[in-house]
């Protein structure tokens, strides 16, 4: 789990620590799909860090973290722990961007490519919770739109669309 939420892997930030957070996210997940069935609140567990990695105070990079390793595990985890969360996200990463839009310095550039990352991220898991709405896949069981087109949040997919 450090691996996928620390706020630094290493003392520069030109390695690819991206990639890094991506394969950790996947290890932890297949991990929990191997020892699950033996230990019954490892899901569970992973599931509860990888949601407080998306909290609001903490650093970018955690948030890219916690939003990879909850869409490892699918449409209805996705659906649970990002989706409520999603429109407050973007619109708080859009105004960093806005503001570092006006400055030109490394940490600016960390910053915005931090943004960027995490917009991706977001949208990532996005797509895994509206290809499990249509039973397309995107790990766990799909879930159907009820009849107003909202999910299981109430959070509106016009709504959705409309933000993204």
């Amino acid at each position: 789990v450090t691996m996928i939420v620390a706020k630094d892997l290493a003392s520069n930030k030109m390695g690819n620590h991206w990639a890094l957070r991506i394969e950790a996210a996947f290890t932890l997940w297949k991990a929990c799909e191997q020892f699950g069935p033996k230990y019954p609140a490892l899901r569970a567990t992973v599931l509860k860090n990888l949601y407080e990695a998306i909290g609001e105070d903490k650093p970018l990079t955690t948030v890219f973290g916690g939003l990879v390793g909850i869409s490892m595990f699918g449409a209805r985890p996705v659906d649970a722990f990002v989706l409520p969360s999603a429109k407050t996200m973007w619109e708080k990463w859009s105004i960093s961007d806005q503001n570092t839009n006006s400055s030109s310095t490394t940490t600016t550039t960390t910053t915005k490519e931090d943004i960027f990352q995490c917009q991706q991220a977001l949208l990532d898991a996005l797509g895994v919770s509206l290809r499990g709405q249509r039973g397309g896949g995107g790990g766990g069981s799909p879930t159907s739109p009820n009849d107003n087109n909202t999910n299981n949040n109430g959070v509106s997919m016009t709504e959705l669309s409309e933000t993204f």
